[in-house]
């Protein structure tokens, strides 16, 4: 199977929707979210944001 498909089904979108969107997460932050680290992090800002209270939809990137 191709890398990014399995993600992909599951997210419900297209694999270069998925490739798109990672490489966006990379230029917003610097971080690498297919790196152990970087998917690290990203996962506790999003947990940090969501346990604040914070809105995702009005973030705006």
């Amino acid at each position: 199977m191709v890398p990014g498909v399995r993600s992909a089904d599951e997210l419900t979108v297209h694999r270069q929707t998925l490739v798109y969107r990672l490489k966006k997460v990379q230029q917003l932050t610097g971080l690498h979210p297919s790196s152990a680290e970087g998917t690290a992090l990203v996962w506790l800002a999003f947990t940090g944001a969501l346990r604040a209270g914070l809105d995702m939809a009005e973030i705006d990137v």
